[in-house]
């Protein structure tokens, strides 16, 4: 009596293990991409509320806030991180205009939208 597997066998195991992670690879690096670009643009909302806080709390007048590889300045109170550079304008009448972005990817708002939209690659 054989014990043990047979060379076609082991052969159809490592055809089948490789069409499995062919197909499963592209939908787990798209997954994580799509969390990376969450987590950015929740970071960004943040920065976006520490922003307000200071105007309507503080009393802060500043206009614009640069960002340069996550330092904020004028410095305001923001404990989260942000990886990356770009600005956050503050105007008259209440609106922020964001573009911020590093290496991968740029988030943006627009001063009539409420939402930050993050995109894929460098900011243009």
């Amino acid at each position: 009596m054989k014990k043990g597997f047979t060379l076609v066998e082991l052969l159809a195991t490592i055809v089948i293990l490789g069409v499995v992670s062919v197909v499963t690879i592209p939908v787990v690096t798209d997954i994580l991409e799509r969390v990376e670009m969450n987590n950015y643009r929740n970071s960004v909302y943040g920065l976006l509320r520490a922003v307000e806080a200071a105007h309507t709390e503080e009393g802060v007048t500043t206009s614009e806030y640069i960002i340069q590889d996550g330092v904020i300045e004028p410095s305001i109170d923001f404990t989260g991180k942000i990886n990356g550079s770009g600005t956050i304008s503050y105007d008259e009448n209440e609106k922020t205009t964001i573009k911020i972005g590093n290496d991968k990817m740029c988030a943006t708002k627009a001063p009539n939208k409420k939402q930050i939209t993050v995109t894929k690659g460098k900011c243009q």
